[in-house]
């Protein structure tokens, strides 16, 4: 039997709402964003667990002066392949020496393909690497004059762009070749002064690097000038 009072009256029961349901559309987008970051955490942890970070880094490193010294190589063999070329090419940039339009293209050569060859080898092969930089940053200073480039804006700035590249992997060959020499013994760390000057030359080479970029650029489009009305 109905009690008095609840007759004709429909028990209403109150389901509770879950937090999903009352959650806002910020709250969801922020749970969303938090279970990618953890899925990314994860992925990285289970990379770094079965991936040699330092291996990665050593090859990534030998990439990078392979790409560097690419150019100083392609020219080498250009130089070797079109040698009479390059000899009336001498002829053509002034060089009045009949002896030095054969010995600046074996110098061209050997400079370039030897520098390169020093960069490339092994990271254990001591001071090498730092010479090797030394040897294409000089090539570069020398190289517009022997072809008498020295006024052509673009090759200069490539040069530049080129020898921006070499500083940077100085500074770091730099710090390696300190970095080796610590096994022996009576080295000491790398003093502040060392790490100053590879800072400064990354820095000024990263400058350098621009140069070609700034050239290409294009300008920057001028507004038309209106045409003032006759008076």
């Amino acid at each position: 039997e109905v009690p008095p009072g609840k007759r004709g009256t429909r028990a209403r029961r109150h389901t509770p709402r879950t937090p999903a349901a009352t959650a806002t559309p910020g709250c969801r987008a922020a749970v969303a964003v938090a279970a990618i970051m953890e899925a990314f955490t994860s992925l990285a942890r289970a990379v770094d667990e079965r991936v040699s970070l330092k291996h990665v880094h050593k090859r990534l490193g030998a990439l990078a002066k392979v790409l560097i010294v690419t150019t100083f190589m392609e020219d080498a063999l250009r130089v070797l392949l079109t040698f009479s070329v390059q000899q009336q090419s001498m002829r053509i940039a002034g060089w009045q020496t009949p002896a030095l339009h054969s010995a600046l293209p074996v110098l061209s050569f050997c400079v370039q393909f030897g520098g390169s060859l020093l960069i490339v080898l092994p990271a254990d092969a001591g001071h090498r690497a730092v010479a090797g930089c030394y040897i294409l940053l000089g090539w570069c200073l020398f190289h517009p004059f022997m072809y008498k480039q020295q006024t052509n804006w673009e090759f200069m700035l490539e040069t530049t762009t080129i020898m921006g590249g070499l500083l940077v992997l100085l500074s770091h060959e730099q710090l390696n070749v300190h970095a080796s020499d610590l096994s022996l013994p009576g080295t000491a760390k790398p003093t502040e002064a060392l790490k100053e000057r590879a800072n400064r030359l990354q820095m000024v080479g990263r400058l350098l690097i621009t140069a070609i970029f700034l050239y290409c650029a294009p300008p920057p489009a001028r507004r038309p000038t209106r045409a003032r009305p006759p008076r």
